[in-house]
Protein backbone atom coordinates (compact mmCIF):
# COMPACT_ATOMS: atom_id res chain seq x y z
CA UNK A 1 0.00 0.00 0.00
CA UNK A 2 1.40 3.56 -0.78
CA UNK A 3 0.94 6.33 1.46
CA UNK A 4 1.70 9.79 1.64
CA UNK A 5 2.23 11.83 4.70
CA UNK A 6 1.31 15.21 4.77
CA UNK A 7 2.68 17.81 7.14
CA UNK A 8 3.61 21.57 7.28
CA UNK A 9 6.58 23.06 7.28
CA UNK A 10 7.13 23.98 10.72
CA UNK A 11 7.33 19.85 11.20
CA UNK A 12 9.51 19.08 7.91
CA UNK A 13 12.26 18.28 10.02
CA UNK A 14 10.40 16.54 12.44
CA UNK A 15 9.01 14.25 9.69
CA UNK A 16 12.96 13.38 7.99
CA UNK A 17 13.95 12.83 12.00
CA UNK A 18 10.94 10.69 12.42
CA UNK A 19 11.21 8.94 8.99
CA UNK A 20 14.43 7.56 9.92
CA UNK A 21 14.27 7.10 13.54
CA UNK A 22 11.46 4.37 12.64
CA UNK A 23 13.09 2.84 9.64
CA UNK A 24 10.84 4.16 7.09
CA UNK A 25 13.29 6.29 5.05
CA UNK A 26 11.16 6.02 1.75
CA UNK A 27 7.84 7.26 3.60
CA UNK A 28 7.18 9.83 1.24
CA UNK A 29 5.88 13.43 2.90
CA UNK A 30 4.28 16.32 1.08
CA UNK A 31 5.02 19.83 2.80
CA UNK A 32 2.32 22.44 3.15
CA UNK A 33 2.62 25.87 4.49
CA UNK A 34 2.28 26.18 8.17
CA UNK A 35 -0.04 26.89 10.00
CA UNK A 36 -3.77 25.12 9.20
CA UNK A 37 -5.42 26.56 12.46
CA UNK A 38 -6.73 30.37 10.98
CA UNK A 39 -7.64 28.88 7.67
CA UNK A 40 -10.88 28.56 5.99
CA UNK A 41 -12.51 25.71 4.87
CA UNK A 42 -12.12 27.21 1.61
CA UNK A 43 -8.62 27.86 1.80
CA UNK A 44 -8.09 24.18 3.00
CA UNK A 45 -9.99 22.58 0.17
CA UNK A 46 -7.62 24.78 -2.17
CA UNK A 47 -4.54 23.65 -0.65
CA UNK A 48 -5.80 20.28 -0.99
CA UNK A 49 -6.26 20.87 -4.64
CA UNK A 50 -2.99 22.51 -4.70
CA UNK A 51 -0.89 19.46 -3.19
CA UNK A 52 -2.90 17.03 -5.67
CA UNK A 53 -0.21 17.16 -8.41
CA UNK A 54 2.33 16.35 -6.03
CA UNK A 55 0.83 13.59 -4.63
CA UNK A 56 0.35 12.00 -8.02
CA UNK A 57 3.72 12.38 -8.77
CA UNK A 58 5.19 10.85 -5.61
CA UNK A 59 2.15 7.46 -6.53
CA UNK A 60 4.17 7.82 -10.06
CA UNK A 61 7.69 7.53 -8.54
CA UNK A 62 7.00 5.44 -5.76
CA UNK A 63 5.40 3.05 -8.18
CA UNK A 64 8.29 2.65 -10.69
Amino acid sequence: MRTVTICTDAFEQMASLEKRVLGQPDLAVAIIEHPLVYRTAEEIEQIADDLMPTMSQIFVESAS
